[in-house]
């Protein structure tokens, strides 16, 4: 008789340590992808991360590609982090002359909103871009502009070894994404 009445404690013992099992795991899981996710950010657009330092892999996240010489800064807002979080992110727009197209569908000048993610209170503007300089573009359409919300979405071109380099790398990875496409 007693061998019956210790079978609902045995029982509730397994399921308790089960659930602490799992809880643990999750946690575990948890540490590790974010520190995976400081490895790979996400591109402002979606929470999954991805490898920045992959052409193929920011092309296919971005709606135009493009080598663009900045002409002229417009204006500079601040818009809120997200509906929860009240701090501004600074966001600057450029007229930028779209040099050479490696995707999408741009010409002339277009808008370049910039958003600068610096500091803890994200005031660090050291990412401005300069006027007069070019830069490999990979944006995504936000509203009336062409957004680069992240450093590695605006590429400063420091010769014209390196803008060879980069054209190449991003229309390769350009071309594969068509020629893998359904």
């Amino acid at each position: 008789m007693k061998r019956s009445a210790d079978r609902p404690r045995r029982r509730a013992r397994t399921l308790w340590s089960v659930s602490i099992a799992a809880v643990i795991v999750v946690a575990v899981g948890f540490a590790v992808f974010a520190a995976r996710e400081d490895t790979f950010p996400t591109d402002g657009h979606s929470n999954i991360p991805f490898d920045t330092t992959n052409p193929a892999e920011v092309a296919r996240r971005s709606d135009s590609v493009f080598v663009g010489r900045v002409i002229e800064e417009r204006s500079t807002i601040r818009r809120a982090v997200s509906k929860t979080d009240d701090r501004k992110l600074p966001e600057t727009q450029y007229d930028v002359e779209v040099v050479h197209l490696i995707k999408g569908e741009l010409a002339g000048r277009v808008v370049v909103n910039a958003v600068f993610l610096g500091g803890p209170h994200f005031e660090d503007d050291a990412g401005a871009l300069q006027l007069g300089r070019e830069y490999l573009f990979a944006t995504k359409v936000d509203g009336p502009w062409q957004t680069a919300s992240r450093p590695y979405r605006r590429v400063p071109i420091t010769s014209p070894e390196h803008r060879a380099q980069l054209v190449h790398a991003y229309t390769t990875a350009t071309a594969s994404q068509v020629a893998s496409a359904p």
